[in-house]
């Protein structure tokens, strides 16, 4: 019989899934890739109701079309292919990369939805770079980082409107 090998200090967590919890029918929700969308990013919809792509105007994340993040499937994938079913996570403690640095415990989130930057469309940040992103309703950072890229925790509570 193989030894089990458990880590003293693991990873704290890989974006675009559950921070705490699991996904059920009450806080998550599929569609249909419209573009291949990264794992851990947020989504919207597209303008037919059972797909979604990443943001790719500013408004889009805060304007009723929001979805939630596009969760890490069991396979292991980082990414969905176009035409892939989509699971998204709506309501709850979600791991995801932090686009900027200094964010901290109670921020509010921005969606980035122009300009897709260093972290890409639907990626998440602190400040209200307003050129680039909006402000998304009924979420907040549950973590701190000080370096851009890292991982933090957010807070979902879908609908985005």
């Amino acid at each position: 019989m193989a030894q089990t090998v458990i880590t003293a200090s693991p990873a704290a967590g890989i974006a675009g899934t559950f921070a705490s919890g699991t996904a059920s029918p009450h806080n998550t929700r599929s569609a249909i890739a419209a573009e291949t969308i990264t794992v851990g990013k947020f989504v919207v919809n597209t303008a037919g109701a059972d797909t979604c792509e990443l943001p790719d105007a500013q408004a889009e994340a805060a304007s009723g079309r929001g979805l939630g993040i596009a969760l890490r499937p069991a396979s292991g994938a980082t990414s969905y292919a176009t035409g892939e079913e989509v699971k998204i996570g709506y309501s709850g403690e979600f791991w995801v990369v932090g686009e900027d640095t200094g964010i901290a415990i109670g921020d509010p989130v921005f969606v980035r939805g122009a300009d897709a930057g260093t972290y890409g469309l639907g990626s998440f940040r602190s400040d209200a770079d307003t050129a680039d992103a909006v402000q998304l309703p009924n979420a907040v950072f549950l973590g701190a980082v000080g370096t851009a890229g890292a991982l933090v925790k957010v807070w979902l509570n879908g609908p985005f409107i």
